[in-house]
């Protein structure tokens, strides 16, 4: 493991309570729908058992994924990119358990809300439903917002969310969203 990066700024106390208001020794499910989002971006080896390696420590430890993808492979090494709720304590758990894979390279964590977590979605309105984003989402979008074309949209995480929420229930034929990597992997200062 080469490196981790936590831009949360928090600190790691043994035997801490957690903001849920219970005591997380163990490692057990504790995950109580008031847990925040965290987005972490996993670089790993390009290799058959890394995936796995990966999602077992999620799954040993009681958290599910919101969502996994694995992105482009540069050298040996491949992006993966992780959603999932825990509290504060236990993501530290689960990071600090992941750096030590020996398949893992790096590892970037950030709350899902973060303004550096962006996102790419591609949408698709029926005929008879012209493409706008809603008001508030502060998000950049190209191509013919012509009824039945796809739309590409870019902002963070939060407002492409909004967006696609809108257009499918407006109908939406179609909705894709992909968390972009970051572009500056130096924390925030």
């Amino acid at each position: 493991m080469t490196g981790s990066t936590d831009v949360t700024g928090s600190t790691d106390v043994t035997g801490s309570t957690d903001v849920t208001g219970s005591t997380d020794v163990t490692g057990s499910t504790d995950v109580t729908g008031t847990d925040p989002r965290w987005v972490a971006f996993v670089t790993g080896a390009d290799r058959a058992g890394t995936l796995t390696a990966l999602t077992n420590v999620f799954s040993t430890r009681g958290v599910n994924f919101e969502s996994l993808s694995a992105g482009s492979v540069e050298g040996d090494a491949g992006l993966i990119v992780v959603t999932f709720l825990a509290s504060d304590r236990r993501r530290r758990l689960l990071i600090r358990t992941v750096e030590r894979l020996a398949v893992v390279r790096s590892v970037e964590v950030y709350p899902a809300e973060d303004s550096a977590v962006r996102a790419a979605a591609v949408v698709q309105l029926p005929r008879g439903g012209e493409f706008a984003p809603p008001e508030g989402a502060d998000v950049r979008w190209s191509g013919d917002s012509t009824p039945g074309r796809p739309v590409l949209v870019e902002g963070t995480l939060a407002d492409v969310e909004r967006v696609v929420a809108h257009v499918c229930a407006l109908g939406a034929l179609s909705a894709g969203l992909v968390i972009l990597p970051p572009v500056d992997t130096a924390p925030p200062t």
